[in-house]
């Protein structure tokens, strides 16, 4: 399977969310989209989230760091019904960590089309596992 690799960065100064054009490792720089403007700044100036492949009810990529929800359906999603999760990598792939118990290593995140994004671990603390 052959996929784009996408980047969005975490800018804590701005207090923004924006899409990276640009990551260069050599160099140590990222370059980020501010809408009518670049930015080009040393990497570790960002938290930088890597898009996972797939994507929520509404068709839109969930990242590392979103908060996603399950629907409320205990008939198709047992006792993850209505759970909400914290996209994360870890062992080769994304997991979500349940927010009710975030000492768990959690599920994998495998299918299109099955979560909703509420938020994400930066803007929405409020929604983060403890």
């Amino acid at each position: 399977m052959k996929r784009e690799l996408k980047f969005r960065a975490w800018d804590s100064e701005e207090n923004k969310m924006m899409p990276v054009k640009i990551l260069d490792w050599k160099d140590d720089l990222c370059t980020v989209d501010e809408g009518d403007n670049t930015i080009t700044d040393h990497i570790e100036m960002f938290e930088i989230m890597q898009q996972t492949g797939i994507k929520d009810l509404n068709g839109d990529i969930i990242f590392e760091g979103d908060i996603i929800e399950v629907p409320d359906d205990y008939d198709t999603y047992g006792f993850n019904a209505g759970e909400i999760y914290e996209i994360f990598f870890n062992a080769g792939g994304f997991r979500c960590k349940p927010k009710l118990n975030p000492k768990a290593k959690g599920i994998w995140l495998e299918d299109d089309g099955e979560f909703k994004i509420i938020g994400n671990i930066y803007q929405n603390p409020d929604l983060r596992p403890s």
